[in-house]
């Protein structure tokens, strides 16, 4: 086999690596060398055919595996920023949730329910902004994304908070917050538009915002691809949440989650057992949902966002901290396995 200077300089750098090998094995390799400079760019259809010919020769066991190293550094990765919010240990204060992803190895943390209260709450004052502020500090932890509660109903009311929720995420250092829309039928007009507004808002301080499954007007993955083809801002995107899409409907949060995935900008890590109205009490990985499947369809679509665990196995405050280092290894493999960039 020969290759002209030109053509080796084209080469991706792991395609030349390939060369001494190819030298060789001309015969069985040159088909899938092609593949991987098709891979490169991206060419997936093309890719995937010329690899299926290459399948039927034999090829040695180590050079499969270089191959596949190989092909995952060339491609376009999944980037995962993956963390944990205070509610699994909403039972305790909310320093022990901080405490307890420091713990697990995180170093992306989340506002949401506490046992003392919200700890982030709608037009919080500078004064709990700032200790929360100095908790983040004390535990070496980076607030990444927010869960906003809004009282819908009063359109001034709704503005404000959420405005202020966009203030004191950008203050702490978040880059996105969600909302869980309402079961209020009569409310789902307002919600879509003070949530674009507010996604408008939010564009100038840095924030993506986010609209989460929680039943009605967001409960499952073909009602968010409706509410999303009927806005305008490319700042408001979805927050999937996979337990909740089986707690509130039984649905499967695969079905018709391909034609969502464009639109989604972030997850949150939730499992589910027992179908409408079962249990999120769960560890991921412990129940129902499939989020190898989610995962391989973000990956398809160039992921890369926020991915915050939710909840986990009850317990006393040492077993959940357990749970949530069970959890973050869970989690690592599976995205390893998939090629994921994980931080």
């Amino acid at each position: 086999m020969s290759l002209s200077i030109q053509g080796r300089q084209a080469l991706p750098e792991n395609g030349r690596h390939l060369l001494g090998f190819a030298a060789e094995n001309a015969g069985k390799c040159m088909l899938v060398v092609h593949a991987l400079l098709l891979k490169s760019l991206r060419c997936r259809y093309l890719a995937a055919l010329t690899a299926s010919t290459a399948a039927c020769y034999v090829l040695p066991v180590s050079f499969e595996r270089f191959l596949q190293r190989a092909l995952r550094q060339e491609r376009v990765v999944m980037k995962v920023h993956l963390g944990c919010f205070s509610r699994p240990w909403t039972k305790y204060p909310l320093e022990v949730s901080m405490e307890g992803t420091a713990q697990a190895g995180f170093q992306y943390f989340g506002f949401m329910t506490a046992g003392d209260g919200l700890p982030l709450p709608p037009n919080a004052s500078d004064d709990q902004v700032s200790n929360l502020a100095g908790l983040l500090e004390k535990y070496n932890l980076k607030n990444l994304e927010n869960y906003t509660s809004i009282p819908w109903g009063d359109e001034a009311v709704a503005r404000s908070a959420l405005h202020s929720y966009v203030d004191n995420s950008h203050t702490l250092g978040a880059t996105f917050m969600h909302n869980s829309g309402t079961n209020d039928e009569d409310l789902y007009d307002q919600f879509l538009e003070l949530m674009e507004e507010a996604a408008e808002y939010a564009k100038s301080k840095g924030i993506v915002v986010m609209m989460k499954p929680h039943g009605g007007v967001t409960a499952t993955a073909r009602g968010l691809v409706a509410l999303m083809q009927r806005i305008s801002s490319d700042n408001l995107k979805v927050f999937y949440d996979p337990g909740n899409v089986l707690f509130y409907t039984g649905e499967r949060p695969e079905d018709d989650f391909e034609e969502l995935a464009p639109y989604v900008a972030g997850m949150s890590i939730k499992d589910e057992i027992g179908g409408i109205n079962g249990s999120v009490d769960v560890t991921p990985g412990d129940g129902d949902v499939d989020f190898k499947a989610l995962f391989t369809i973000l990956r398809d679509h160039d992921f890369d966002g926020p991915c915050m665990i939710e909840q986990l196995g009850e317990g006393t405050i040492e077993e959940v901290h357990h749970e949530a280092t069970r959890a973050r290894r869970y989690l690592l493999d599976l995205l390893d396995e998939l090629g994921a960039e994980v931080d």
